[in-house]
């Protein structure tokens, strides 16, 4: 019952479930409190702006709420004006369509937080085509639904911004835990190498990622000590993954070893810190908790290091790799403190904690939302993909629209309309994969809905309309198939009020649904952006962040601010190439052995990172043993080379004479470790730039 329990927070302690929950929760409220004053007619459309309005109700900083909130209140008021009178004739109907299809393509430039505000324009445009009320009542009902709502997000979030940052970082945390298990999955020579690599790169994109919307909220404020508690934490957090990442510089020479009882061990190791982040993403809620130091572990390992070392003296072969391992593990020790550190900040105080790095500046590290109007200025032009989504966009539904002229009955635009525009994205991959989503959600939700209309009592199908809503909302950027159930659920158990025995529209929901796949797909070929066109561009961005990164790493007294956000550049670089690559290989005609070079480059970049993340990790563990005038040339010389190899200027064939001639690189002492450490980053800089030039 214990671990029933334990998975069960684990599942349910979620900032999108929690976010769902609070929606379902708002939408009921909002048409609630109009039905009461106006009927069941009144409140169902003051629910639809309720609806429309909390698409861009996301887990935001607070301080971004109200203007996220206002935003989508006015784009859904005005859009529901266009259509009430638009919808009257094809005619006024034809070119509204068209240009909300353009406003919502065009508005993606803004990035993705500004996808939700094309959703709500969408979407508060089909629903007032499907409106049967009159006009003006409807539009009052609407803006008063969807003002309701917005007020009721803004107190909630007031009133839950310790709990949203708290979910944000529990993500985080959860995120933090998959990668340790897939560099787990790393230390374990069973696992082919590649299928180990692409999960671990994998799991280290999704890490970045919720690291990122952490610190958009965590950093925003940190004036009570629960806030500074929290930054403390996170910035923690940020150097363990740090150095787990670091851990892995040697680990091609760790899986090619003969020691697969030692790889067990670190492997074990690896999982055990895993379980403390499981622990701390439960303490979060619980108050706090103190994880174990695995001394007992660390000590075990770093005997039998010893004893290898001993068996294996004048083989220097032999004692590179256990060198390797030494320093394989010393950085997992490292990584165990860190995670302490982590539930140290975690614990209560009343007392404000100061900032471990005061002249870093947090803002920076914060995604910075684009508002100007010259970034959608910039769009118009048909080189810009924010402009030729627009334009596939609109003409799939400006044609979406005419297939259900010609069949009048069995075809309803607004289904029509709303799916296209919900499947069709950017690039081809994400549409393709929300076609197959949205196509077989909709079947299982109309079957769904057909059997709690058979069976439910009509007084309970409000509810589950309301349940419907959340969920739909919450699964929206997770599952998108539990959103297309989820929706078709809602709609059609809403329709059965506005026309109650109307059994018909199952099937027709259905044709529309598949219409509308089908001319999302066919126009994703039209002016299309593939992933290959701007591969070019995500590999020289690449390159340009992993110089950054080697000069702000390469010194033994790093600035803090430029070092860490050279370290956010290259993981938001490598996150970005590594989503790239899984876009292009859905995309038409792409050839494996395109696929396989840029896979060796994601492997081989990450053996760069963790080389490179490792110097520090070094410095902090030898850096007492360290000749400071001799590293200190070191370290320039092959930042140097390793600039110019990432550059293109260096022949980037050639060692670096000072350690071509190394012979004591196996020796435990700092500087042994620290000019092997050097030969590997030249190694791997060479291969990144081969790779990326291939």
């Amino acid at each position: 019952m214990a671990r029933f329990v334990h998975t069960l927070r684990r599942a349910v302690l979620r900032p999108h479930i929690e976010n769902g929950l609070s929606v379902a929760a708002g939408v009921a409220l909002s048409g609630s409190i109009a039905g009461a004053g106006f009927g069941l007619l009144g409140g169902i459309a003051a629910a639809t702006g309720a609806l429309c309005v909390s698409v861009a109700d996301q887990p935001d900083p607070l301080n971004e709420k109200p203007r996220v909130l206002v935003a989508a209140w006015v784009m859904a008021v005005v859009v529901t004006l266009l259509a009430l009178f638009a919808k009257e004739t094809p005619w006024t109907l034809a070119p509204a369509t068209a240009a909300i299809g353009l406003w919502a393509g065009l508005i993606s430039a803004y990035g993705k937080r500004a996808l939700t505000l094309g959703v709500v324009s969408v979407l508060a445009f089909v629903m007032a085509m499907g409106s049967l009320d009159p006009p003006w009542p409807h539009l009052a009902l609407f803006a008063l639904g969807g003002a309701l709502y917005a007020a009721y997000a803004q107190v909630s979030a007031w009133a839950f911004d310790r709990r949203v940052r708290r979910l944000l970082m529990i993500e985080a945390l959860h995120r933090f835990e998959g990668f340790l298990r897939a560099k787990a999955g790393l230390l374990d020579p069973a696992i082919d190498n590649a299928k180990a690599f692409t999960a671990l790169i994998e799991a280290h994109a999704a890490c970045v990622e919720r690291m990122q919307i952490a610190r958009d909220a965590v950093y925003a404020r940190d004036k009570t000590p629960w806030q500074r508690r929290q930054v403390i934490a996170l910035i923690a957090l940020l150097d363990g993954f740090e150095t787990i990442l670091s851990s892995d510089a040697d680990i091609e020479m760790l899986r090619a070893s003969q020691h697969r009882h030692l790889m067990r061990r670190l492997k074990a190791f690896t999982l055990a810190l895993a379980d403390d982040i499981a622990m701390l993403t439960l303490a979060l809620d619980d108050g706090g908790v103190v994880v174990g130091s695995h001394k007992e572990a660390r000590d075990e390992i770093a005997a039998e290091i010893a004893r290898l070392a001993k068996a294996s003296e004048g083989r220097a072969d032999e004692l590179l790799v256990i060198a390797a391992f030494r320093s394989t593990a010393d950085k997992l020790a490292q990584a165990a403190e860190r995670i302490a550190a982590i539930a140290a900040a975690l614990l209560p105080t009343p007392a404000l904690a100061p900032l471990p790095h005061p002249g870093v500046d947090l803002a920076a590290f914060r995604q910075a939302l684009p508002r100007d109007f010259s970034v959608l200025q910039a769009q118009f032009s048909l080189k810009a993909p924010a402009m030729r989504y627009a334009i596939r966009l609109a003409l799939a539904m400006t044609t979406g629209l005419a297939v259900t002229l010609f069949l009048p009955g069995i075809s309803h635009a607004s289904w029509v309309l709303l799916t296209t525009a919900l499947i069709m994205r950017a690039n081809y991959s994400v549409t393709r994969q929300r076609r197959t989503d949205r196509v077989i959600g909709t079947l299982i939700g109309c079957t769904v809905a057909a059997g709690l209309l058979a069976f439910v009592p009509t007084a309970y199908l409000l509810v589950l309309v309301a349940m419907a809503v959340g969920v739909s909302h919450a699964f929206g950027a997770v599952n998108y198939r539990v959103t297309a159930v989820a929706a078709s659920i809602s709609a059609l158990l809403l329709l059965h009020f506005l026309q109650p025995g109307a059994h018909h529209v199952l099937a027709e929901r259905v044709l529309d649904t598949l219409i509308g796949a089908a001319l999302s797909y066919v126009f994703a070929f039209l002016l299309p952006n593939w992933e290959h066109q701007e591969l070019p561009r995500t590999v020289a961005a690449l390159l340009k962040a992993d110089g950054d990164f080697a000069r702000a790493a390469l010194t033994r007294t790093r600035v803090e601010m430029v070092y860490r956000l050279a370290r956010k550049r290259l993981f938001d670089a490598v996150a970005n190439l590594s989503g790239a690559v899984r876009r292009l290989a859905d995309e038409p005609d792409v050839e494996r052995a395109t696929l396989a070079r840029l896979n060796d480059l994601l492997s081989a970049n990450y053996l760069l990172l963790s080389d490179l993340t490792s110097m520090q990790v070094l410095f902090k563990l030898r850096g007492a043993e360290l000749d400071a005038a001799q590293s200190d040339a070191l370290l320039k010389e092959v930042c140097e080379r390793v600039s110019e190899t990432l550059g293109g200027k260096g022949d980037g064939k050639k060692a670096s004479p000072r350690l071509g001639a190394a012979t004591d690189l196996h020796q435990p002492n700092g500087m042994a470790v620290l000019k092997r450490r050097l030969v590997h980053i030249e190694h791997a800089a060479r291969r990144v730039a081969q790779l990326a030039g291939g």
